[in-house]
């Protein structure tokens, strides 16, 4: 059985809808979910990426537990990269190619780690408003909400220490 693309899901939602309207009253109702775009793919991606650069140049600077928990979460957001490329894929039939990004400047650990803090709150909320959007895709992007909250956790926990 070949997967439904977005468009076709929006038309067959329209026709059902409509069909239940009608039943109802005469206006038709368009209730059609909406779908995630490549485009928000690519930008979930591009923030993946760095967040991984920025735990990769931290976990250079550390030494014991906080270099080995910041190296944990550079491979985490690497996988997670590798999740949404094969959902990029899922949706357009190519291969995600997006820039890498530029090399992070940390001038202060604690302070680049509180804005990653942020991010990964920022994060969290951005994929779980995603998820619905998603389809068959909700799963991994709650899954992926889910370890931006955890990372959000490992962070407070190493300012805790570090401060």
């Amino acid at each position: 059985m070949e997967p439904i693309d977005c468009k076709q899901e929006q038309k067959v939602w329209s026709r059902v809808m409509a069909a239940q309207t009608n039943r109802q009253t005469s206006a038709p109702q368009n209730t059609a979910p909406a779908c995630i775009t490549p485009e928000q793919v690519l930008e979930l991606i591009g923030h993946e990426m760095q967040d991984a650069a920025v735990y990769h140049a931290l976990s250079c600077r550390m030494t014991g537990c906080a270099k080995k928990t910041l190296a944990e979460l550079s491979r985490d957001e690497r996988r997670h990269v590798k999740k949404l490329s094969a959902i990029y894929f899922l949706l357009t039939g190519k291969k995600a190619c997006p820039q890498k990004p530029e090399p992070p400047c940390i001038t202060c650990s604690a302070e680049t780690l509180r804005r990653q803090y942020q991010a990964e709150l920022a994060a969290r909320e951005r994929y779980e408003a995603l998820a619905p959007l998603s389809g068959a895709r909700a799963c991994t992007l709650r899954q992926i909400a889910l370890d931006e909250c955890r990372h959000a956790g490992k962070i407070y926990e190493l300012l805790q220490s570090c401060l």
